[in-house]
């Protein structure tokens, strides 16, 4: 067996073999003493010839289907199955194999389904209903010094110590919701449609079709390959520009840049922009620098989020300007720029601007009638359409 794409009989399926898995682990926590001839030396040897499929190349890998009988995947196709990832792995090892069991009340189940042959193991930092959950298990005490056994911290604070390892049951505080505190905040910038507005435009792009709406789509991953970015690579220029048309006016005061780079992966030769500066459109029809910006963190951080703010500003669009590293032929580009601010931007919170939705496949021009000057679309086609809240 070299290639059997889509043989759904006979091929290892990762979400199939996540299921089984989870079916496996329901079986020892709720069923085991009906059928004990299932244990969980068994469950761990299927998850860790589970876990050995994560691979390809020594590198975590994920593709649509594995051989069930070689180590490779079958299902397999360059910038499409790298990150197919429709597997529940994280949830087989933290949720089942480490026994981290959400509950709907105020409590929190731990009951691991780790071998005996296991001395420790550590799960840190688990957000759980708004509180942050560390266990450790150490079985002489030798590895942690924290003492013998299962150790339980809520916020840091230890609240459970059992010297042998079994199921327990955590009581966790409430902590009020701060949701309706929160003043409610939208990204104006993307566009899962890759069609209307807002619209993403560049001074110059790669050639790799649709780059330009890939930094708009709400994904955010630096791989190299699938690409999802856009970058200047391969252009001439010392600058080039990202810009977002949002389709009528908004009051805007930071824009969150996460930046790509393969130098740091060593896969290429886009990286960290020497030099980022953010413009908006004036009413003159002209690109203004925006007042008092500053970066966060002063210094561009690599396949990371970098954020610039500025002195608030009401405009249809914006753009970052990107110096590259011209001295050694370097080129930038982002997974993902986003425009967060405050929404709705209505005169009253009652108020629903139409334009806000999303027009598609229909006539669009800018009408000075319309609130903010916005665009306005007329239904002329058979597959347009206007999409409201």
């Amino acid at each position: 067996q070299k290639h059997q794409c889509c043989w759904w009989n006979g091929n290892s399926w990762p979400y199939s073999t996540a299921h089984i898995l989870r079916s496996l682990a329901t079986h020892l926590r709720q069923y085991s003493q009906q059928n004990p001839k299932i244990t969980v030396d068994n469950y761990v040897s299927l998850l860790e010839k589970y876990a050995f499929t994560q691979y390809k190349d020594n590198k975590p890998y994920v593709a649509e289907c594995h051989s069930p009988s070689g180590d490779f995947w079958v299902c397999d196709s360059t910038n499409h199955s790298e990150h197919y990832m429709h597997s529940t792995y994280t949830d087989n090892v933290l949720t089942e194999l480490l026994g981290v069991l959400p509950q709907s009340d105020n409590t929190l189940v731990i009951d691991p389904l780790v071998p005996k042959s296991w001395d420790y193991f550590a799960v840190e930092d688990v957000l759980y209903h708004g509180n942050n959950i560390t266990f450790i298990y150490d079985k002489t005490g030798d590895k942690y010094k924290v003492g013998k056994g299962l150790t339980v911290y809520v916020n840091e604070q230890k609240v459970l110590n059992e010297e042998n390892l079994k199921r327990v049951v955590i009581k966790v505080p409430q902590i009020k919701s701060q949701l309706n505190d929160r003043k409610k905040s939208g990204n104006y910038a993307v566009n899962t449609y890759r069609n209307g507005y807002p619209r993403p435009y560049a001074s110059f792009s790669d050639g790799n079709p649709g780059c330009t709406w890939q930094a708009v789509d709400g994904r955010i991953f630096y791989d190299y390959i699938p690409s999802n970015r856009w970058s200047n690579y391969d252009s001439k220029h010392e600058t080039d520009w990202f810009a977002i048309d949002f389709g009528r006016e908004k009051t805007v005061s930071s824009v969150h840049l996460y930046v790509y780079s393969d130098v740091d992966t060593k896969e290429g030769k886009t990286d960290c922009p020497t030099k980022m500066v953010v413009q908006y459109y004036t009413e003159a029809n002209e690109w203004k620098d925006a007042d008092s910006q500053v970066s966060s963190p002063t210094q561009c951080s690599p396949n990371d989020l970098n954020v610039i703010s500025f002195k608030a500003i009401k405009t249809t669009q914006i753009r970052v300007i990107f110096s590259r590293n011209v001295q050694k032929d370097y080129y930038v580009g982002i997974t993902e720029m986003e425009v967060w601010s405050d929404w709705p931007q209505t005169p009253s919170p009652d108020i629903y601007e139409a334009e806000d939705g999303l027009v598609i496949e229909a006539q669009i021009e800018r009408s000075t009638s319309a609130s903010g000057h916005s665009y306005v679309g007329l239904i002329d086609k058979s597959n347009s359409r206007v999409e409201l809240s």
